[in-house]
């Protein structure tokens, strides 16, 4: 009927003697792995372009993705990460039990942060400098396969902006000096 389609073939010759052989091929439409491979791709060229940190690690806590964003932020390479333990990564009060919760949600299947947000410290790969985030993990199961996924938001802008804006509440509650605030037009 004159459709095309995309196939990967493969023949392998067979010897039976010297003087005998002969080809067996195969051929395998591959229309429906080149969708997936490409929805794939899509789903990673999203992720990438998603302006805050996304991790995924499977049950156990070993890295499976992660964005550029999160290379920036944490100041690691996929490529030397991936398949790694995450609590390699995170602040020694929850790494020595990120190993426990992962297990415990794996036994149990009860929530404790999945679906809800937190604030905490991160930590920056190589100075082990702690900065404020904030958390919000998800989890997926198909097949009866978990993942997990971290969206993290690095605060430390907006926490310069709240110490400043403490410091200046400070000086204007303390100071027994009069303070006039004008904006750029004189108002």
């Amino acid at each position: 009927d004159g459709v095309h389609i995309r196939v990967m073939t493969s023949i392998k010759e067979v010897i039976i003697s010297p003087t005998k052989k002969f080809y067996v091929g195969n051929l395998v439409c591959i229309e429906q792995q080149m969708k997936i491979e490409s929805a794939i791709e899509t789903s990673k060229a999203i992720i990438d372009m998603c302006p805050v940190s996304v991790i995924s690690i499977d049950d156990h806590g070993h890295i499976k993705m992660l964005n550029k964003v999160t290379e920036s932020m944490l100041e690691i390479e996929s490529e030397k990460v991936l398949g790694t333990n995450i609590k390699e990564y995170l602040p020694p009060e929850i790494r020595k039990e990120h190993d426990t919760y992962l297990k415990r949600y794996r036994d149990t299947r009860l929530n404790r942060i999945i679906g809800s947000s937190r604030a905490l410290n991160g930590w920056k790969n190589k100075q082990q400098v702690p900065f404020p985030i904030k958390i919000q993990i998800s989890k997926t199961e198909i097949d009866n396969v978990l993942e997990f996924t971290a969206f993290i938001t690095d605060l430390s802008s907006e926490a310069v902006i709240q110490e400043a804006l403490e410091f200046n509440t400070f000086i204007i509650q303390t100071c027994p000096t009069a303070f006039i605030s004008l904006n750029h037009h004189a108002q």
